[in-house]
């Protein structure tokens, strides 16, 4: 398990080579793009300036004194072409992209072709489809299709739609979850509802996704009729095939309280497995150059063959370069750097699809890669044990422990979730998984033919089975589970800055690395008291967007009181805004906030009399709002999604008419009230 013997030189004097500052520079550049969005002449001036720099520079490197500025120049080079990269990729720049022919609000013709499936929800079933046509006219683009439940289309079959396409809203209440964000990421710009009368398949489109997507469900229809258990069955899909879009939440909430879910996304971990498994198939072949040649040519077709049928995800896709890029440097007899590998595998992924950046499985991927190759070695050598047997189990420790610090910022930043006990769950589920994916392996090729060996499957379902259970006893263990754990984007870098100082000083400690690791905790410190403080100074009132309920939430300081149900957007914004405490009270009909008077109009309540600086209408009261404003006049009326639509166009109409401001939570999400 240890990678230490691989190393040959250190990370720091990696960065002395010019592919590691290109590097360095490409991801910055594509980080830039992203969010700055600059149009794409500025970005092709400034990378011819950068060009001509880096000529100069390369002309006066000859001279040792001007090295140092060639080193710059690269940096620079590597920066533009991450962001003339992110440019070229980007939706926003292509002028045959459908959103360039939508039309806000009206129905259009679509013609698309099915590219993937996506983890449903128990109303939806949900694809990405590539667009074909928009109204007859040439587009392209990825949507994102809503369907029934019991909907199912093939990878690669062709869909004629007619309806309305809705772009990826912002979200409607504060510290949710932004889907719309994450859509855009990963270039699907909207999403288009299909139904019964809506759409017809007109054909379909049998490509390498089509086929590789067909294996996936023979495989599993084969094992289904060997005797599979279905819950077995849907981590099995996981684990080998990479498709999670219908395993179990349950099982998703087992995996994620023991520390485990990493395994259920097939990645470098499964990929080292499965090079194992060539290797072992392929030892005996003689070694000579012709063999060598053959070895490893079969190593990476095979690698790329269990990619392509795991789906390439960004984490497949990452796991597979990498290990191509090993398989490679063994059969030339080289100990290649592995820092060099991982950055040349980050080039090539990043310079195919650059949308991969904003991946989480990809971040966390290579986070938990990086603090193996660069720490595991140092927390290795604090114990060397006599015993192979414990010395395996002392580097699953290591290893699981270094990839987890890693990890550890990122996982909090998106999940706000720290399983305690997730290096006593990968002690047993490595060695399991070792065993299952061997078995996997035996079981699914003959399975990817129609044909299932005798009693393997059963053996396969056993060892999951035992797996599972283990799972589910340590998950049972909520008191270890770290829940609600607040972080933003300050706390995650202070968080890595300190990360980086301790791994410098575990590897050579050092007063002056010390000094780094207090310095570093010192700025963690500062940046939580500092957002805790920005958010205690926030007061405000605030109706959320809950469908069919009235929620209002009235926060001062890091203190909250609801008015309603409590329900996930509660939630949300309590972890969002480091909110300490939620009391819940009744909703009462009149709201004092600083200065300002708010009134709560609900069915069956009488008209207020009183004079209000904000009316919240709610379920739909039975009253004539333009004969109210001939005598009040508030300066916003606010409607929740309790409301009747059809009293809602009324009451809108009326107060265009009356020129008073109306928002309606359902359209324009949640309403703020600030002090």
């Amino acid at each position: 398990m240890t990678v230490a013997a691989t190393h040959v030189i250190s990370a720091m004097e990696v960065l002395r080579f010019p592919l590691a500052r290109l590097a360095c520079g490409f991801i910055p550049g594509i980080v830039w793009s992203y969010v700055v969005r600059p149009e794409i002449a500025v970005v092709l001036t400034a990378n011819a300036l950068s060009l001509v720099l880096f000529l100069v520079a390369f002309w006066l490197a000859r001279q040792s004194k001007w090295r140092s500025y060639f080193g710059a120049m690269l940096l620079l080079v590597g920066f533009g072409c991450g962001a003339l990269c992110h440019c070229v990729h980007t939706f926003h720049h292509r002028k045959n992209h459908f959103r360039h022919f939508t039309t806000d609000g009206k129905p259009q013709q679509l013609m698309v072709v099915v590219s993937e499936k996506r983890k449903s929800s128990p109303k939806r079933t949900r694809f990405v489809a590539e667009l074909l046509q928009i109204d007859g006219k040439p587009a392209t683009g990825k949507i994102l299709l809503q369907a029934a439940p019991e909907a199912h289309f093939a990878i690669g079959t062709k869909v004629l739609a007619f309806g309305e396409i809705i772009m990826n809203q912002p979200p409607l209440n504060p510290g949710q979850f932004d889907y719309g964000k994450y859509l855009d990421d990963q270039a699907i710009a909207a999403q288009f509802f299909l139904t019964e009368k809506n759409h017809q398949v007109t054909g379909l489109e049998k490509n390498l996704s089509h086929y590789a997507d067909a294996t996936r469900n023979r495989i599993i229809r084969t094992l289904r009729q060997s005797g599979f258990n279905e819950r077995e069955l849907q981590v099995l899909h996981a684990l080998v095939l990479g498709q999670q879009q219908d395993i179990s939440p349950d099982i998703v909430s087992d995996y994620q309280a023991a520390g485990a879910v990493h395994i259920l996304s097939v990645s470098g971990l499964h990929m080292g497995f499965v090079l194992l498994f060539v290797n072992f198939l392929l030892n005996r072949l003689p070694r000579t150059r012709r063999y060598n040649l053959i070895r490893v040519a079969a190593t990476v077709l095979l690698l790329w063959a269990f990619a392509f049928i795991a789906g390439l995800s960004a984490s497949v896709v990452r796991a597979a370069t990498m290990f191509s890029f090993v398989a490679i440097g063994n059969s030339l007899n080289r100990s290649a750097n592995i820092y060099h590998t991982l950055l040349v595998s980050v080039l090539l992924i990043l310079l195919l699809n650059p949308a991969f950046i904003n991946d989480v499985g990809f971040q966390l991927s290579y986070a938990a890669l990086f603090f193996i190759i660069w720490l595991q070695p140092a927390l290795g050598a604090l114990w060397t044990p006599k015993s192979k047997i414990v010395k395996y189990f002392w580097d699953i420790v290591t290893v699981s422990f270094a990839a987890q610090l890693g990890t550890l910022p990122l996982s909090i930043f998106y999940f706000h979730q720290f399983p305690m006990l997730f290096f006593v769950t990968n002690l047993v589920v490595i060695p399991m998984l070792s065993v299952i994916m061997g078995l996997a392996a035996v079981a699914t090729i003959p399975a990817a033919f129609g044909c299932a060996l005798p009693m393997l499957p059963d053996v396969l379902e056993k060892t999951i089975y035992i797996m599972n259970t283990v799972i589910g006893k340590v998950a049972a263990l909520d008191d270890f589970v770290l829940r609600k754990i607040p972080c933003n984007s300050w706390m995650l870098i202070a968080a890595y800055l300190l990360l980086f100082a301790f791994g410098s000083w575990t590897r050579k400690p050092t007063a002056k690395r010390f000094v780094w690791i207090v310095a570093a905790a010192f700025a963690l410190q500062v940046s939580t008291l500092a957002s805790v403080k920005y958010h205690a100074m926030q007061q405000d009132f605030i109706v959320l967007q809950v469908p069919k309920q009235t929620v209002l939430i009235a926060q001062r300081n890091r203190k909250a009181v609801l008015y309603g149900h409590r329900v996930n957007a509660v939630s949300d914004l309590a972890l969002h805004r480091f909110v300490s405490d939620v009391r819940q009270m009744k909703p009462a009909r009149t709201f004092w906030f600083g200065r300002k008077k708010i009134l709560l109009l609900k069915k069956g309540m009488p008209l207020p009399e009183a004079q209000p600086d904000v009316l919240i209408l709610s379920e739909s009261p039975q009253f004539n709002l333009e004969r109210w404003l001939q005598n009040h006049r508030p300066e916003i009326i606010v409607a929740d999604a309790s409301n009747f639509n059809t009293d809602v166009v009324r009451w809108k109409a009326t107060c265009r008419k009356r020129k008073i401001p109306f928002h309606y939570t359902r359209e324009k999400g949640f309403f703020s009230l600030s002090e």
